[in-house]
């Protein structure tokens, strides 16, 4: 049962902003699938920038283990700079099996509020180091890719899929802020019971997110010398904003009379059904075909209603 709520009229308009791509980032992601195929060879010696390296690390701030500051066999490119500011500089001429423990002091203005600022003590451990060869960046191995027939189409392909792909978040960055907007100009009084479904759906998701990286809830929080009792709390205003999104959306669509048709559910229930067959090897008659459908009349209600907001509000 959804509470009343009331949207006051919506006059408003968001700004899209144009998408392009660059040429270093096409560079860039060619450079990346290359990565992907590159041969690496264990070296007996110590690490320099342009090695390949697992590592196991821990860091904490005022002696507790930060949010996703534990990892076992982290692999990464030494000298690509993409962990914490000042952790890989001091990973340079360690060998494999080699421990050592530092300390960094994160810049101010560093994109992760949480640790911007702060101290962080480290403890590493090499677990490999290994030399990167790029492949050669030519026919043979563009079409090794198998759905190219020259650079060209390589470079254009990239090119498609980039702009693809931030011409997406756009769309999710206006959809956000429509959705902002309304919140901040509507009367909305959330149900307690709706934020805690809200939370334990949050959780049940990071759950299922650790369990696809070998990893456990349990003792994933005790590393964080933290409780589930501690998320509900750290992730209640995000849930309770969450709520309110779904509120909203709900209410615009009742109020347009968007609704999702049965030609438009069929296709997409028997997909799923299908996948949970194939997959999980459930036969149909164990499948709670009901509430599969009414999560995808959902999904097709949430998305038309956003799009009718996209199409009024930007």
């Amino acid at each position: 049962q959804f509470p009343e709520i009331t949207v006051k009229k919506i006059n408003f308009k968001v700004k899209k902003r144009d998408v392009a791509v660059k040429d270093i980032e096409i560079d860039e992601t060619i450079n990346t699938i290359r990565s992907s195929r590159a041969k690496l060879t264990p070296k007996d010696a110590p690490a320099e920038n342009g090695n390949q390296l697992e590592i196991d690390f821990e860091v904490k701030s005022d002696g507790k283990i930060i949010d996703g500051g534990v990892s076992r066999n982290h692999p990464i490119i030494l000298g690509k700079k993409t962990l914490i500011p000042g952790l890989e500089e001091h990973l340079v001429g360690m060998s494999i099996n080699q421990e050592k423990d530092f300390s960094v002091f994160v810049p101010e203005d560093y994109f992760h509020k949480s640790i911007a600022g702060k101290k962080l003590d480290i403890h590493v451990k090499i677990q490999s180091v290994k030399t990167v060869q790029l492949p050669a960046l030519d026919k043979e191995f563009v079409k090794s890719l198998g759905k190219f027939d020259s650079i060209d189409q390589l470079v254009s392909s990239v090119k498609d899929g980039l702009k693809q792909e931030k011409e997406d978040k756009e769309k999710q960055r206006v959809r956000l802020e429509i959705i902002d907007h309304i919140i901040g100009h509507s009367e909305i009084v959330v149900p307690v019971h709706m934020v805690d479904e809200q939370l334990e759906s949050m959780i049940d998701n990071f759950d299922s997110n650790l369990h696809q990286s070998g990893m456990e809830l349990g003792p994933y929080l005790i590393h964080l010398n933290k409780t589930r009792d501690d998320l509900k709390r750290e992730w209640r205003k995000d849930a309770e904003k969450q709520v309110k999104s779904m509120l909203v959306i709900h209410k615009i669509a009742r109020e347009k009379n968007i609704k999702a048709e049965p030609e438009e559910i069929e296709p997409v229930l028997n997909e799923m059904i299908q996948a949970m067959m194939t997959r999980r090897g459930v036969v149909k008659e164990d499948i709670d075909v009901e509430k599969i459908q009414n999560a995808v009349s959902t999904r097709i209600i949430n998305e038309k209603t956003l799009q009718f907001l996209e199409e009024h509000c930007s």
